[in-house]
């Protein structure tokens, strides 16, 4: 799929200049085989690795396509599929005001972030729209994950030449993996 993708692009492994991706947090196995499918294009091509949170990525996703007011936080979250989602926050400009948290809906932190102006985007958002009401100061707004939400990101962090370390980097779980050991 890969090479399909790249010969319709016109591009060939010479003319990359990096690999960006979606580090996480998301799906463990999704995570695991993007980082190791991207990882294997860098060792081969000799180019960097650049991983992009994605909560970043989501709010990126939101100021590119919607009015965000300079007075709204974005919260950017990812469901955890279980009662837990993660967050982070933004402010218009996608400064990151809160690092990734992982919380419940009804966590108290939250709620009081959420009492403030502020849009909500992410795969949680509709976890939390059935908590917290959509009012005046308190919107949903429906952004679906895109390849093309990581770029500016992927760029600024070219231009800072920030790289992950390409032997030793892993997805961005924020929290311990578990595996549930084998039935006998």
């Amino acid at each position: 799929m890969i090479k399909d993708a790249m010969q319709q692009a016109g591009v060939a492994y010479s003319d990359l200049s990096c690999v960006g991706l979606n580090g996480g947090p998301g799906s463990y196995t999704g995570l695991r085989i993007g980082l190791s499918t991207a990882k294997g294009i860098c060792y081969a091509a000799g180019v960097p690795l650049v991983m992009v949170d994605s909560l970043l990525s989501y709010a990126n996703g939101l100021v590119a396509s919607q009015n965000v007011n300079v007075d709204e936080l974005i919260v950017s979250t990812v469901d955890n599929r279980r009662d837990e989602l993660f967050y982070a926050v933004f402010d218009s400009r996608l400064n990151r005001l809160q690092d990734v948290t992982l919380t419940v809906a009804t966590d108290e932190t939250l709620t009081q972030r959420l009492g403030g102006k502020c849009v909500v985007v992410g795969s949680a958002a509709g976890k939390l729209s059935k908590v917290y009401s959509e009012s005046e100061s308190l919107r949903y707004v429906d952004v679906a994950p895109s390849a093309s939400h990581l770029l500016k990101p992927v760029v600024q962090m070219v231009n800072e030449k920030k790289f992950a370390d390409l032997a030793y980097s892993e997805p961005f779980y924020y929290k311990e993996v578990y595996i549930a050991p084998k039935k006998p």
